[in-house]
């Protein structure tokens, strides 16, 4: 999109010169129109309007100076296991939990610990595994189905990078001081990762009807496989 962006400036500068060098011969019939001398711009004035249409374009930061960039690669890449005390905001309701993810690939484990409710959401193996710890029960859908879908979307938190694109960074506060933040586009919303030095700290999500913060306290690009595990002695309940 940028380039495209630059494109259509240097067109509009070109466009420009053209209108100039049409208008020269009218002008000795109309002296009161008459412009400036030099009404036709020299190269050097032509470079630096070109300059200026390209400088009015946001300027992204290259992406090796970037520290975030590490973080994003490894999400990207879909394999890691990251523990996060989270504030989400859902239709104005604030909610807060202590939650440890761990993804692999297509494959994800979610523990949810919070005064509400202390569960794990699995998915693998083409199922999905609702692991509700208080009532040592299991509730196990196929994950193409809409109940299935239902749990996914009210109880997962696995974040959406499908497109993620690096769009600005500057300074914000974040957990009561000022932080330095890079953000990105993500399908349906924004990603903002929170730096203490050089150390993540904290991310933000939005997105069409939610905003999501979360603390960082671990982040690893290994996988914690033991997520998966499904308790033996817990009932098992497929509707």
């Amino acid at each position: 999109m940028k380039k495209y962006m630059i494109i259509v400036g240097l067109i509009l500068v070109l466009s420009l010169s053209f209108v100039g060098c049409s208008q020269e011969a009218p002008m000795e019939s109309e002296p009161e129109a008459v412009e400036p001398e030099n009404p036709e711009p020299s190269e050097n004035e032509s470079q630096i309007d070109e300059e200026a249409q390209i400088d009015e374009e946001p300027q992204e930061e290259p992406e090796e100076n970037l520290l975030s960039e590490a973080y994003a690669e490894i999400m990207m890449g879909n394999r890691y296991t990251m523990k996060y005390r989270t504030i989400t905001t859902i239709e104005g309701q604030e909610y807060e939990a202590t939650i440890t993810t761990a993804v692999d690939g297509d494959n994800f484990a979610t523990v949810f610990d919070s005064d509400l409710a202390n569960s794990t959401t699995i998915q693998k193996d083409g199922m999905l595994y609702m692991v509700m710890h208080d009532q040592k029960m299991v509730m196990v859908f196929p994950e193409d189905t809409d109940q299935a879908a239902e749990f996914d979307m009210n109880e997962n938190e696995v974040l959406e990078t499908d497109g993620m694109e690096y769009s600005q960074s500057g300074s914000s506060e974040f957990m009561g001081e000022t932080r330095r933040f890079e953000e990105y586009k993500v399908e349906g919303g924004t990603i903002r990762y929170y730096f203490d030095d050089a150390d993540l700290i904290g991310m933000e999500m939005t997105g069409p009807d939610y905003e999501s913060t979360w603390h960082i306290e671990e982040f690893s690009d290994s996988v914690d496989m033991s997520l998966f595990d499904i308790p033996e002695d817990y009932t098992t309940f497929e509707p």
